[in-house]
């Protein structure tokens, strides 16, 4: 019997992580940390981001979130305003569809089926645009379908995006659970170079308009990136 109820992990916790838990706990390490996480851990982000995805940022630009929730609230709090639409992938992560009605957004849904091999048509993509859009969420590997979006269909997400002037919000926090004897998650395939977390990037534009920005969130379930100038990484 498959069991279909909530994704909960099936392998252990590693016992490096039990054990550096159980020594923070021992050296009574239990204070409040900084809000955008302590600096050792930021810096082993940024580090990771460089040396594995070869995507580059400070760890000034990494902010740490308590869980994905809430770097999706953050995300779509940097991108979206009450009455604005962000097109979310159906079916998909339920959060995706909640975060922008807490908002005062509206979620708009796009389909993957099975015809698109599970991936979003562009054709109906287009005719899901109106003037209050304002992003694209989108979600390689998905959840809860398992597809990795390929180096075209992604190419092709941006440019839509680019089109329409349209903050992109990449979730990607399941780049270590894919099927590796199916599927080989190659770095064009990420949005981020990187497949972990979320990322929301509006394409640059012409003076007076709206510079280019990011906000995004990284790691299984982790943060959020986003700046005027750059990446805003947050991680949880």
């Amino acid at each position: 019997m498959i069991p279909l109820a909530v994704g909960e992990p099936e392998l252990p916790v590693a016992c490096h992580i039990l054990r550096a838990g159980a020594e923070a706990w021992e050296r009574d390490d239990t204070a409040y940390t900084p809000n955008s996480g302590i600096a050792p851990l930021r810096r082993a982000i940024a580090a990771k981001l460089d040396r594995y995805n070869g995507y580059r940022v400070s760890d000034e630009q990494v902010h740490v979130t308590s869980g994905g929730a809430q770097a999706l609230h953050m995300a779509m709090s940097f991108t979206l305003e009450a009455g604005s639409e962000i097109l979310i992938p159906d079916p998909g992560y339920p959060t995706f569809s909640m975060t922008p009605r807490l908002l005062g957004a509206v979620p708009v849904p796009y389909p993957l089926s099975s015809p698109h091999g599970f991936r979003p048509d562009l054709t109906e993509l287009e005719s899901l645009v109106t003037p209050s859009t304002r992003a694209l969420l989108i979600n390689s590997p998905s959840n809860p379908l398992g597809v990795v979006f390929d180096r075209t269909t992604v190419a092709a997400l941006l440019a839509f995006a680019s089109r329409h002037d349209l903050w992109v919000i990449s979730d990607e926090v399941y780049e270590y659970l894919t099927w590796m004897s199916i599927w080989r998650v190659e770095r064009h395939q990420l949005l981020t170079l990187s497949a972990t977390g979320y990322r929301a990037w509006a394409p640059p534009v012409g003076a007076g308009e709206r510079q280019r920005r990011w906000v995004g969130a990284a790691g299984a379930q982790r943060g959020v990136r986003g700046s005027g100038s750059g990446p805003l990484v947050l991680a949880c």
